[in-house]
């Protein structure tokens, strides 16, 4: 029979291996994946990516949750590609519950210059970023459930990408 000094001995024996070994790098940790939403828009010319900090938020009114956003347009061809702004707005960004009614828009009460703007997408990806507050205009927290974010390209040629999350209680 082994006494209890031999079961602490190989514990700490047990303990220090799996410490060695996770400085090793034999160990991993999975990374959490950034969500994001991909498509292949203009026949396949353009790749718009959406992506949001995480795929969960609360809805606590004492701590308003706020969806970090990033919509990356690519250009997959070796051609510039024009694009024409009838306003200042750039892009747009519709927050939409489960069923596809509008919640929130960006764009809602601001006012654009009314300046024409021709913009031409080459090598360098465009990047545009925006914080989303979960909450009515009167920081009411947005009820429990699934959203859709969409964020879309305000130029002659339509570009739109959406992704999904969930507010939970």
């Amino acid at each position: 029979m082994q006494s209890a000094g031999s079961h602490k001995s190989l514990l700490v024996l047990l303990l220090l291996l799996l410490s060695q070994s996770a400085q090793q790098g034999s160990c991993t940790v999975s990374e959490q994946r950034v969500p994001k939403s991909t498509a292949n828009v203009l026949d396949g010319k353009i790749e718009a990516v959406l992506e949001i900090d995480r795929f969960e938020y609360t809805s606590d009114p004492a701590n308003i949750s706020i969806v970090r956003a990033k919509l990356t347009l690519r250009n997959l061809t070796q051609q510039p590609l024009p694009f024409h702004f009838n306003s200042g707005q750039i892009t747009d960004w519709t927050l939409m519950d489960s069923g596809g009614k509008k919640v929130w828009r960006w764009s809602d009460d601001r006012v654009f210059s009314t300046v024409v703007l021709d913009r031409t997408l080459e090598s360098t990806p465009w990047e545009f970023e925006e914080e989303i507050p979960l909450a009515s205009g009167s920081n009411k927290p947005y009820a429990p459930g699934t959203y859709i974010l969409k964020a879309e390209l305000t130029s002659d040629k339509r570009i739109e990408v959406t992704i999904n999350f969930r507010v939970i209680p």
